[in-house]
């Protein structure tokens, strides 16, 4: 059942991606012919730029293949799709492989174990991949639509929803998926069992980053078309999450202080939408050493309280000093929003400060085997 759970994950998160950019070319294409030029621009830019770039991170990311082959599936932009086709061939292998009548996940031998591991840190670096794709694609085409929906007014039509939606959903299904393969690997890397992503942590995090997205994106709806201010609060974000994350990394022996800054500009784009510390964490790690992001880990404490103070802190300022409703909707937006953010503080509050916390204080580990008997290793919570 798990292998086939694994493989529904792995189709559905193809589909969707192939989903998300589809709807976007055919939003882009019904703007053209309703001779809205400026949209159909912008919505060409928001797609065709971020596929670019996520082509050419997948390419990297290609574990297998003639480099050949590599260079014609980035040259042609189907470097996802090989990607995809790699994961396929793995599922594949460590579905029918076992050892001494167990699949290789539950065997306590040595190359059962490391196997197990190489399989969760493959699983690691694609679902960052998707996560990257949903960032740079699907988070400002969703905000871009969501404006333009705005500004619109009267019904609209399906395909802006049936974009806005599929572009939501791929943004929430990939920062799961991190999550958990995030969550898994740690628990794989340091031998504990069961190395699983307990449901009860999955639906407290999925609930948490739903709340956190849709009060962002009722920012965005509730700013018409005053995209100077826009401009301004991406700005202001920026610098608050980035000066932190930089104060943070010159603490560790991070090699150039062009790395520290580079990495805290990536990476803390996400930041805009949610956090988590998957989405803190591996993003981190293709620019530092794994000692010096482990370091890191305390930013997630500050990011608890500075990314909900901020997402209220700029709503507020959009709903009483830039919005265009009434005085009565104004209020009843801001409780809304209020609400929203309050709600989401408390789950991620239930999610890493009780036993819904996927990485538990008690926890069994597993015997590591060698020649003259069994060592037991206790587990190390970093996060404590």
């Amino acid at each position: 059942m798990g292998a086939y759970w694994k493989l529904g994950t792995l189709v559905f998160g193809f589909i969707l991606y192939v989903a998300d950019v589809g709807s976007d070319i055919y939003v882009a294409i019904q703007y053209y012919k309703e001779g809205l030029i400026a949209p159909f621009i912008t919505t060409v830019v928001f797609t065709a730029i971020p596929v670019f770039i996520v082509n050419i991170f997948a390419t990297y990311s290609l574990k297998k293949g003639h480099v050949t082959l590599k260079f014609a599936s980035c040259f042609v932009h189907l470097a996802m799709v090989h990607l995809f086709i790699e994961e396929l061939y793995r599922w594949k292998e460590d579905s029918e492989h076992s050892h001494n009548g167990k699949h290789f996940s539950k065997c306590e031998c040595a190359d059962c174990i490391n196997r197990f591991k190489s399989s969760c840190k493959a699983t690691l670096d694609s679902t960052l991949v998707g996560y990257m794709e949903a960032f740079a694609e699907s988070a400002p085409q969703c905000c871009f639509q969501v404006i333009v929906m705005r500004n619109s007014g009267g019904t609209p039509p399906w395909y802006r929803i049936a974009s806005i939606s599929v572009s939501f959903l791929s943004m929430l299904w990939n920062v799961y998926l991190l999550e958990k393969a995030y969550w898994v690997n740690r628990r794989v890397e340091q031998d504990l069992t069961p190395a699983t992503y307990p449901k009860k942590s999955a639906f407290v995090f999925v609930l948490w980053q739903l709340l956190l997205l849709l009060a962002r994106f009722l920012t965005f709806a509730i700013l018409a078309s005053n995209y100077v201010v826009i401009f301004y609060l991406i700005i202001i974000h920026y610098i608050a999450i980035v000066n932190l994350m930089h104060w943070f990394f010159r603490k560790s022996s991070c090699r150039t202080r062009c790395i520290i800054s580079v990495s805290c500009f990536v990476t803390s784009y996400p930041w805009h939408f949610h956090l988590s510390t998957s989405g803190l964490e591996v993003p981190n790690k293709c620019f530092h050493r794994e000692e010096d992001v482990v370091k890191i880990r305390k930013f997630i404490r500050y990011a608890l309280i500075l990314v909900p103070f901020l997402f209220a802190l700029e709503g507020t300022i959009l709903i009483l000093f830039f919005s265009e409703l009434p005085e009565t909707k104004m209020y009843i937006a801001l409780g809304i929003l209020g609400g929203t953010i309050l709600a989401a503080y408390v789950m991620s509050l239930i999610y890493y400060h009780s036993r819904y916390h996927p990485f538990p204080t008690v926890t069994q580990v597993r015997p590591i085997v060698v020649k003259r008997g069994i060592i037991n290793v206790q587990p190390i919570n970093d996060d404590e």
